[in-house]
């Protein structure tokens, strides 16, 4: 009799046994099917997507290429500087190309000013008179000085690049002198005998602003079109990377005259 209960109760502990040892082989099963699916997951991940590659003609002045730089440093998986034009999606240049020229939108307009020292006499300056002097026919301008001295010509590196664009280079004999706009603004106060082209965004109260062909810069009516010393630079390449990079741009590039903040000065 003892050796029945005996077997029973053994028999008993090893169903126990049995069964306990199913359910933990279940409760192990179930972080497998999970790791699988985890890993099924991973395996299904969208790769980054490439950059818009970019080309930025040489001849675009130093300020344009650093923002151009600014961008693709802030986002270097959206957009990538290339030196090769023929590889490029969007291509930044100084002029359009005729044969793509439906291809091209403005990408930054500059407005450059024709200024002189406060105490000059001279209120315009005619856009062919200019073009005389950028051409080696200094005397062109004598009436910018009060006593009708040939006027040296005080720009920055930027601004030759960009008067080099729009007129071509300037003759050998022009009296040219290649200053920060502090130092212009310093020397406005000694030397009477001088003139520059700057930037609008650069304006100072120091400087008298001069009319071109009897234009005024601060006019807000102003078709800007039709002042002589506006400069364009063109982008070409796909509408959606063309817009992706121009509200990236606008980040490191203020508008050469912003018209809602316009004050006379």
């Amino acid at each position: 009799m003892r050796t029945l209960k005996f077997i029973s109760l053994f028999l008993f502990i090893l169903i126990l046994l049995l069964v306990f040892g199913c359910q933990k082989e279940a409760i192990t099963e179930v972080p497998e099917e999970k790791s699988e699916e985890t890993s099924e997951k991973l395996s299904e991940t969208k790769p980054s997507p490439t950059p818009i590659s970019i080309y930025v003609d040489e001849d675009t002045p130093l300020f344009l290429k650093q923002a151009f730089k600014k961008v693709v440093d802030a986002q270097p998986n959206n957009f990538i500087l290339i030196s090769k034009i023929d590889n490029a999606e969007l291509k930044i240049s100084v002029k359009k190309e005729i044969e793509d020229i439906e291809f091209y939108t403005e990408i930054y307009t500059q407005i450059l000013v024709p200024v002189v020292p406060f105490f000059t006499y001279a209120d315009n300056i005619n856009w062919n008179d200019i073009k005389l002097y950028w051409q080696g026919e200094t005397g062109a301008l004598d009436y910018l000085t009060n006593n009708r001295s040939t006027p040296t010509l005080l720009i920055s590196n930027d601004t030759l690049t960009s008067l080099t664009n729009l007129l071509g280079p300037p003759a050998e004999n022009i009296l040219i002198n290649i200053l920060s706009i502090e130092e212009i603004l310093k020397l406005s106060w000694k030397d009477q005998n001088i003139w520059s082209i700057i930037p609008f965004e650069e304006l100072n109260k120091r400087l008298k602003v001069l009319k071109l062909d009897n234009i005024d810069i601060f006019d807000k009516k102003l078709d800007i079109s039709s002042y002589p010393l506006t400069i364009n630079y063109w982008i070409s390449g796909d509408e959606e990377g063309i817009e992706k990079l121009k509200i990236a741009l606008s980040n490191y590039l203020d508008k050469s005259r912003d018209i809602d903040n316009l004050t006379i000065i």
